[in-house]
This record gives structure tokens, sequence and C-alpha cells, in this order.
């Protein structure tokens, strides 16, 4: 009952008081063409947030308020552009982090196992490996795409 009170009632609501309110600082700080640009997808990734599932969602409204008014006091735009911002960095740090650990689970050098000497010559020679496995899921977090298509069907 909370969640949908939440998603269908207070948060439309809230969605309504933070794009009235931050209309008028922004078409005045970076003219009406950008900023409706910034509006629309603002309010556009706010009105999604409440589909989201798990306890994700709350991450990038926490953060919007911890960084904006303790760590980036004086940095802050509106908090619509904040939220666009943090939501959009949040998810791309959560995208690394699930690739990075998937890497980390069936690529690592440790999970090579010990059976003979063979395998405690080839162990360190599995790090170039995985350095280059890292950089891949760096670079496919950033962009949005997976690891690699054929390398995690070869894993």
């Amino acid at each position: 009952l909370v969640d949908l009170l939440l998603a269908y009632l207070l948060h439309p609501l809230l969605i309504a008081f933070l794009a009235t309110q931050a209309a008028a600082p922004l078409n005045t700080k970076f003219g009406p063409e950008i900023a409706s640009l910034l509006w629309t997808l603002a309010v556009l990734k706010l009105t999604r947030y409440p589909m989201q599932g798990g306890g994700f969602r709350v991450v990038p409204l926490v953060a919007v308020l911890v960084l904006f008014r303790y760590d980036l006091r004086g940095r802050s735009e509106t908090y619509l552009v904040d939220y666009l911002v943090v939501s959009v960095l949040a998810a791309k740090l959560q995208d690394l982090w699930l690739k990075l650990s998937f890497v980390v689970t069936y690529a690592a050098p440790w999970n090579v196992p010990w059976g003979s000497a063979v395998h405690a010559i080839l162990q360190p020679l599995g790090l170039p490996h995985l350095a280059c496995f890292l950089a891949q899921a760096l670079a496919a977090s950033l962009l949005g795409a997976p690891i690699l298509p054929l390398t995690g069907a070869a894993l």
C-alpha cells in the first residue's frame, strides 16, 4: 500500500512541485531552448523513477541531497537538473559494478585451479587477460553496452 501511495500519489505531486519550481531559474540561466530540453529530460527521468524496481530508486534521490547539500555546496543548479545528472551517474556506476563483479567472478586468475606446476606458472599470465576484461567492462558501462557478447559466452 505504501509503494502504491508513493508511486501514484506522492511522486507525481513531487514531480509537479519540482518541475514548476525549476522552470524559471533554468529559463533565466540557460535560455528557453536549453532550459526546456533540460527540464523535459529531467521530468521524464523523474516520471520513470517510481516504476524502477528495487531499492536502487532511492539512491539518486538521497545522493542528490547529500552531494549538493554538503559536498558540492554552491554548485547546484536546481534539484531537477541535479537529479538528472546524479541519476545518470548512479546508473552508470551500478552498471560498472555489475560488470566488474562478473569479470572478477569468472575471469580472475585466482579462480584457476591449482592442479599442477603448469597452473602455478600460467596463473600470473592471466593478469593481462583480467586487465583487458576490466578495461572492456569500464568502456562497456560508459557506453551502456554489453561487455562483449562473444566474451560473455566464451567464459
